[in-house]
């Protein structure tokens, strides 16, 4: 399930990507001051990005108090997500 709704919270965001915002004319400004308006839909899906990574770092390595064990099945579930994400084509 968490496979599922990640490829479709994915897929709203690529629909709305803007071909034009990924070229290196657009995004490599994005950064100057005043820019933040700048590629908005790349922006987007960047931060969506981000998000699942710290989600990822953060329930494998967030509590201090977790076994190695603990660790390994925390890390073995985020395998079968990306397995699933992958099958889903995500």
């Amino acid at each position: 399930m968490v496979a599922e709704q990640q490829t479709y919270m994915d897929a709203e965001l690529f629909k709305k990507l803007l071909p034009h915002q990924c070229l290196g004319s657009v995004w490599s400004k994005r950064n100057k001051p005043g820019s933040e308006h700048l590629a908005p839909t790349v922006r987007a899906t960047v931060a969506q990005f981000n998000g699942v990574a710290k989600c990822v770092i953060t329930t494998c390595l967030g509590n201090p108090s977790m076994t190695a064990r603990d660790r390994a099945m925390v890390v073995e579930h985020w395998i079968k997500v990306a397995k699933a994400c992958q099958t889903l084509r995500n």
